[in-house]
């Protein structure tokens, strides 16, 4: 099946530049199996869509990690927590920044979390 992509650089799901705060804790390679390792870490995301979020860390994170992850989106003037679990795609070294950035596949979302999200991406980009 051929996936259909939006926008210049024909990603699948529409993004938008989203710069908070994001906790979250590693927990291994199998989502079946997932165990909690070491203590919960931040970064502050770069951009966000339905799909998933992209990070901006002081550490690199390895390719195919699961993590458990906790964001509080600013949605009509007060704030959604959602919980996820999300897995890494792909790393890179922002050399101007000295940070290493990921790129983070949700997994799983909620169904209610996928609504809110969608809501905040589609207000977002009417307003942009």
């Amino acid at each position: 099946m051929e996936q259909s992509y939006t926008g210049p650089e024909r990603r699948r799901f529409a993004r938008i530049p989203f710069s908070f705060p994001v906790r979250f804790k590693e927990c291994g390679y199998d989502k079946n199996n997932l165990k909690d390792e070491g203590i919960s870490q931040y970064a502050y995301s770069n951009n966000i869509s339905i799909g998933g979020i992209q990070l901006k860390l002081p550490q690199r994170l390895k390719i195919g990690k699961f993590l458990r992850m906790k964001l509080t989106l600013p949605i009509y003037q007060e704030c959604k927590v959602m919980h996820f679990l999300g897995q890494v795609l792909w790393t890179q070294f922002d050399e101007s920044e000295k940070k290493h950035v990921a790129g983070i596949q949700f997994v799983d979302l909620d169904e209610v979390d996928k609504i809110t999200l969608e809501e905040f991406i589609h207000e977002s980009l009417k307003d942009a």
